[in-house]
C-alpha cells in the first residue's frame, strides 16, 4: 500500500510540474473525459499550465476569460495572457491584435495592433494578412502604403483568403496602389465568385454590363453574374437584375419576375427597388390592388427621402387614385419634395397654397414657392446654356 501511495504521489507530482499534463487533465475535465465534466476545474487546471508557460494553455485561459467561460469574464486578463503567448502563437497574435484594435476590453492602440497582425502575416497567417493590409490601405496604426497593401491583399488571396481576393480584384480594377489590369482583376474577382462571394459577381456584372477597357460587354452574361448574386440575397444584386428584367436589358423582358427581385431588394430597404416597384405597379389600370400596392410602395421610398416617390405619392394622395384621397398630406409631400429642390413639386405646392386645396389658403406661401421654381429652371437653363 505505502509502495503505491508513493507512486501516486509521484504521478501527481510529476503533473502538477508538467504543463502539458496539466493541460491534458484541464481539458478531460472540460470534455468530461474519463471524468466528471466540470468546467471550473478544467479551467483551473488550464490556467496552472497557463501559468508554466504552456502556449496552448495560455491561449485557452484567454480564451476562456474573454467569453467568461468557467471565470468572471475579464477582458483585460485575457489580452494580458494573449500577449504573454507572444511566442510565434498565431492565434495569441490575432486575438490580441483585434482586441487592440478593436478596444475589446482594452484602451484601443491600432498601433500595436498593426504591429501584432504584421507578425502573424509574416508567419503566413491569411486573415491577418487581410487585415494588416486594409490597415495599409487607411493608413491606421501604420504610414499608409496601398502598394504593400496591395502585396499583403495578393498573398492572403493566394492562401485562397476570399475577402482579400475580391479587394486585390478591386485595386487592380481601380490601378490603385498597383498597376491597372482588368483583365487580371477580372480572373481575382471570377476567383473570389466561384467560392461564393456575392460582391465579385456584382463587380464582375459590372464590368461586363459597361464593357472595360479592351473587354467587350456582354450583357447577357452579366444578368447571369447578378442573378448568382441576387439568389444569394445581394441586395443591390435583387435591385439591378430586377431592372434588367424590366428594361430587357441583357434578359428577355418579364415584369412580374422584376417585381419579385425587386421586393427582395425592397423588403432589405432598397429605396430605388419601392420606387420602381410603385411605377410598374401604378401603370396597371386593370387591376386596383396593384394600384394600392404603388402606393404602399411609394409611400415607404417617401418616408426614407426618395423625392420622386413623394411626388407620385402626393398625386395619388391628392386624387385620391389606389389610396384614400387625403389633399392635406398630399400637400405635405409636396412641400417636402419642393423643399428638396423638386420644381413640379414646388409648382404643385404653390398652386394648392394658393386656392386653398386641402391646406389653409396662403397666397404669401404660393408666391415663395413660384419664384423658387423659376429660379431653379432659370439656373438650370443658364447652367444648360453654359
Amino acid at each position: 500500500k505505502n509502495y503505491h501511495f508513493y507512486i501516486y504521489q509521484n504521478q501527481m507530482s510529476s503533473k502538477k510540474n508538467n504543463s502539458a499534463a496539466l493541460y491534458h487533465q484541464g481539458l478531460k475535465f472540460l470534455k468530461g473525459d474519463g471524468v466528471q465534466k466540470n468546467i471550473k476545474t478544467g479551467g483551473n487546471y488550464i490556467k496552472m499550465a497557463a501559468d508554466k508557460g504552456n502556449i496552448l494553455a495560455i491561449c485557452h485561459y484567454a480564451q476562456m476569460l474573454h467569453e467568461g467561460e468557467g471565470f468572471v469574464q475579464d477582458k483585460l486578463e485575457a489580452a494580458k495572457y494573449y500577449k504573454a503567448a507572444d511566442k510565434g502563437n498565431l492565434i495569441a497574435m490575432t486575438n490580441y491584435a483585434r482586441m487592440t484594435f478593436n478596444g475589446d476590453g482594452i484602451d484601443v492602440n491600432k498601433k500595436e495592433a498593426a504591429h501584432y497582425f504584421k507578425k502573424a502575416a509574416d508567419k503566413g497567417d491569411s486573415e491577418s494578412m487581410n487585415c494588416y493590409a486594409q490597415l495599409l490601405i487607411k493608413g491606421e496604426g501604420v504610414e499608409q502604403n496601398k502598394t504593400e497593401a496591395a502585396s499583403y491583399f495578393k498573398m492572403a488571396s493566394e492562401k485562397g483568403n476570399i475577402p482579400a481576393t475580391n479587394i486585390y480584384a478591386l485595386m487592380l480594377f481601380k490601378g490603385e496602389g498597383i498597376e491597372k489590369n482588368t483583365h487580371e482583376a477580372l480572373k481575382y474577382f471570377r476567383r473570389a465568385a466561384n467560392k461564393g462571394f456575392t460582391e465579385s459577381m456584382v463587380l464582375i456584372g459590372q464590368i461586363l454590363f459597361n464593357g472595360e477597357d479592351d473587354i467587350i460587354a456582354d450583357k447577357t452574361k452579366a444578368a447571369e453574374y447578378y442573378k448568382k448574386a441576387a439568389e444569394k440575397g445581394h441586395i443591390d444584386a435583387n435591385y439591378i437584375y430586377g431592372l434588367m428584367l424590366d428594361t430587357g436589358e441583357g434578359v428577355p423582358s418579364d415584369k412580374s419576375k422584376a417585381i419579385e427581385y425587386y421586393k427582395k431588394a425592397a423588403d432589405e430597404g432598397h429605396v430605388d427597388a419601392m420606387v420602381n416597384i410603385g411605377h410598374l405597379f401604378s401603370k396597371d389600370e386593370k387591376n386596383p390592388k396593384n394600384k394600392e400596392e404603388a402606393a404602399k410602395y411609394y409611400k415607404k421610398a417617401a418616408d426614407k427621402g426618395n423625392v420622386s416617390a413623394m411626388c407620385c405619392i402626393a398625386q395619388m394622395l391628392k386624387s385620391g387614385d389606389g389610396i384614400k384621397e387625403n389633399k392635406a398630406d398630399a400637400a405635405k409631400y409636396y412641400k417636402k419634395a419642393a423643399d428638396a429642390g423638386n420644381v413640379i413639386a414646388m409648382l404643385n405646392y404653390s398652386i394648392m397654397a394658393d386656392a386653398g386645396d386641402g391646406i389653409p389658403e396662403d397666397k404669401d406661401e404660393a408666391q415663395k414657392y413660384r419664384n423658387m421654381a423659376s429660379g431653379e429652371r432659370n439656373e438650370s437653363e443658364t447652367s444648360h446654356t453654359d
